[in-house]
């Protein structure tokens, strides 16, 4: 099992959050990137904010999935009232975890070891997209076959569209769109995926 040790504040927000039921705790471009560091790794996530410290797990988790994190990836917290770094050895300690990364804007692991996992948010900005390719080198996935998969899924998205509009020969079909994909760079935007041209 991945896990992401999450902090919130500094990271799904930005430093201008002014309370936890407040509508701007949360920011959509930072959840959107945790839900593509999601969809990318297969992680799941611990909590590792004060929020688990003020408030019952069910009501951080359940608030987080109304603001728009994937179902069913927020799996427990922390214990509450003690140090994170301590709540996340204890963690490691006593589950099962293949891999994992701590994402937090301001934590000082005094561990050598966990600053080697760490992603430190701006917390100016919380979760960025650049961000994203930290995450992934710490667990080890595959970038270069995350980036063909993409590639591949807008390939077939163009098929799709030049087959819609009759344009039928599949070689036409194949030359036009692998010029249209050498000629375009992709660049994620604070949580969204668009091509633009250089």
């Amino acid at each position: 099992m991945k896990i992401f040790f999450l902090d919130i504040d500094g990271v799904l927000n930005d430093c201008n959050s002014t309370g936890v039921f407040h509508e701007n705790s949360t920011d959509i471009f930072c959840i959107a990137v945790l839900n593509e560091a999601l969809r990318r790794t297969g992680a799941k996530v611990i909590i590792i904010s004060s929020w688990k410290d003020n408030f019952d797990f069910e009501v951080v988790r359940d608030l987080l999935y109304q603001r728009g994190v994937l179902q069913d990836s927020i799996i427990s917290s922390t214990e509450r009232d003690i140090h994170k770094e301590q709540g996340i050895k204890n963690f490691l300690e006593h589950s099962q975890v293949e891999d994992f990364v701590i994402i937090d804007d301001n934590l000082e692991l005094q561990d050598p070891v966990l600053k080697n996992f760490c992603v430190r948010t701006d917390s100016h900005v919380g979760l960025a997209p650049e961000d994203l390719n930290r995450i992934i080198n710490i667990l080890k996935v595959d970038s270069n076959k995350l980036n063909q998969d993409v590639v591949n899924s807008e390939k077939k998205l163009l098929l799709d569209f030049l087959e819609s509009i009759s344009v039928s020969h599949p070689k036409t079909n194949e030359f036009i769109i692998d010029n249209f994909l050498k000629n375009k760079k992709y660049a994620p935007r604070k949580g969204t995926r668009i091509f633009y041209e250089i």
